[in-house]
C-alpha cells in the first residue's frame, strides 16, 4: 500500500524534517509513531525538506505499508490521536504505487509572512516576522523576481551547482492589512533560498542594501554578503503534482479572507489531478 499524506507542523520545537541523531525532527517523530502502530520500522518521505523553525501547512509525506489492518479513515485518526500538538495530518489518501511524494511533485509553494505593525498577538508571533519596514519599499526589491533568477547569488550550499538559474513558476506580494504575503513557487529551490530572498529584500527597503545590487544578484551578476530571513515566518504551503499555479490558489485565499485564508492550506483535490 503506497499513502500519501498532507501534513501541517509548527516547526517551532522542530530541527527541520529531516532525521537527525538525537534532535527532534518531524520525520523522527512521524516515524516512530508509525512504528509503534505497525511493530516495524517505515520510511517516511517529503516532498521538501525545511529547515529548523520552518512550518509548513501542506507539506505532502509518502509510506509505504505492506498491509494494514485499518481503513485509511481510521487509520487518518489513529495517526493525529498518537501525534503530538505541533504535528496533524490534515489529509490521508491511497495512491498509486508508482507515486513519490518527493519525485512527483511538479512545484512547491513558499510563503513568507511579515508584519508591520508595532504589537502583534502573542499567539501569531511563531509564525511571522514582526519587524519595522515600509511594505511598499519592500515589494518593490520583491516585484524584480522574474521567472527565471539566479538562485546561486541566494544560497550558501556548494551541494548543487546545477541549479544555477531557477525557474519560477509563480511570485506574487500580497498585502492584507499590516501583513505582507510573499508567495513563491517554483520545482525546487537551493537552501535557504526563499529566507536569503526575502532578507536580502528587507535589507533593501530598510535602506541598508541597494536596489541596484538586488537586481544584480537576480541577475547573477553579483554575489552578495546575505542576510538571511528568521525562519519563523517562513512556511511550506504546499506541493502540486500536476502542471497548474498552486501559488495563484494561495493568493486567492489570502485576498478573500486574510490570515484565516491564508493558513487554510491545499487539500488532495487542489494538488492532485485525480483526488
Amino acid at each position: 500500500m503506497n499513502i500519501a499524506a498532507i501534513i501541517s507542523y509548527d516547526g517551532t520545537n522542530f530541527h527541520g524534517f529531516q532525521m537527525q541523531e538525537e534532535s527532534r525532527t518531524v520525520q523522527m517523530v512521524i516515524e516512530q509513531k508509525l512504528r509503534e502502530i505497525f511493530g516495524e520500522r517505515i520510511c517516511v518521505n517529503p516532498a521538501g525538506r525545511t529547515d529548523a523553525g520552518v512550518h509548513a501547512l501542506g507539506q505532502v509525506i509518502s509510506f509505504k505499508l505492506k498491509e494494514c489492518p485499518f481503513s485509511i479513515e481510521k487509520l487518518h485518526n489513529i495517526l493525529n490521536f498518537h501525534l503530538p500538538n505541533d504535528i496533524r495530518i490534515n489529509e490521508l489518501k491511497l495512491m498509486s504505487d508508482d507515486f513519490n511524494s518527493r519525485f512527483s511533485a511538479k512545484s512547491r509553494v513558499y510563503v513568507y509572512v511579515v508584519c508591520a505593525k508595532g504589537n502583534i498577538p502573542a499567539h501569531l508571533s511563531r509564525y511571522i516576522w514582526n519587524l519595522d519596514v515600509s511594505l511598499d519599499d519592500l515589494q518593490v526589491p520583491l516585484s524584480l523576481i522574474s521567472d527565471r533568477f539566479c538562485f546561486k547569488s541566494f544560497s550558501r550550499t556548494s551541494c548543487d551547482r546545477k541549479l544555477n538559474f531557477g525557474t519560477v513558476i509563480f511570485s506574487k506580494t500580497v498585502l492584507s492589512g499590516d501583513f505582507l504575503y510573499f508567495i513563491i513557487e517554483a520545482p525546487s529551490f537551493l537552501w535557504h533560498t526563499v529566507r536569503f530572498l526575502f532578507g536580502e529584500a528587507v535589507s533593501v527597503a530598510q535602506g541598508r542594501r541597494l536596489l541596484q545590487e538586488y537586481k544584480e544578484a537576480l541577475d547573477g551578476e553579483k554575489r552578495l554578503v546575505l542576510h538571511k530571513a528568521p525562519p519563523r515566518g517562513l512556511h511550506l504551503w504546499g506541493v502540486s503534482y500536476f502542471e497548474q499555479t498552486l501559488g495563484a490558489l494561495c493568493t486567492k485565499n489570502i485576498i478573500m479572507d486574510g490570515l484565516n485564508g491564508f493558513f487554510k492550506g491545499p487539500s488532495f483535490v487542489d494538488i492532485v489531478k485525480c483526488a
